[in-house]
């Protein structure tokens, strides 16, 4: 993946995240100069690889509080946080889409992902697309 404008897009060499890349992303945004840019970073991809939030950022020497106080005030950190819990569901959603042993793979993304779509209890009519 590359960073374009602060976001990250799809074209990496080693699989879908890296810290650089979040650190490219990170500067991308502006965020710079007292900034704790290598432990955002590490945030980011251990949270794209499918860690929690809470823990992602507890592994990186992050408070969860003062992650979610810089979000609130920087939408563009909130988007690449987005971003790499999107970037999480990926290999789930793959595991599903191929594998005939696809439940444990549903389970964790509807714990994980959390959204209306995947919830089990909606109707169809009610269901994102």
């Amino acid at each position: 993946m590359r960073r374009r404008e602060g976001v990250v897009v799809e074209g990496g060499l080693e699989g879908y995240t890296s810290v650089e890349m979040w650190l490219d992303a990170l500067v991308g945004c502006g965020l710079g100069e007292g900034f704790q840019l290598d432990a955002y970073a590490v945030a980011l991809d251990t949270l794209a690889r499918g860690v929690p939030i809470g823990l992602a950022c507890e592994g990186a020497g992050l408070s969860t509080v003062q992650v979610s106080r810089m979000r609130q005030a920087r939408p563009q950190l909130d988007q690449l946080f987005v971003q790499a819990r999107a970037l999480a569901a990926r290999p789930l959603v793959e595991k599903v889409m191929r594998s005939e042993d696809w439940r444990a793979a549903a389970w964790m993304l509807e714990r994980n992902v959390g959204r209306e779509e995947f919830r089990q209890d909606r109707t169809p009519q009610d269901k994102l697309v």
